[in-house]
């Protein structure tokens, strides 16, 4: 996720790649899973979007806590 524990989480570089390729229609991504494990997709072409919200407000809770700490 990050070097040391100084190092914000950078949420971009970790979902951005995942859009990037739903955009480009990349078949690497048709099953997706974030950290969690959760599936980005439910079936090839259906977006599981109750997952990936899920999976962005775990990050950016562990990221206001990382702040939070380093401050």
């Amino acid at each position: 996720m990050h070097k040391n524990n100084n190092e914000p989480i950078d949420l971009k570089s970790r979902i951005q790649i995942k859009f990037e390729a739903l955009v480009k229609g990349d078949k690497r991504f048709i099953r997706p899973s974030f950290s969690s494990g959760s599936k980005l997709f439910t079936q090839p072409d259906e977006f599981n979007i109750e997952d990936m919200l899920s999976e962005v407000d775990g990050l950016m809770y562990m990221e206001k806590h990382h702040t939070k700490i380093c401050l």
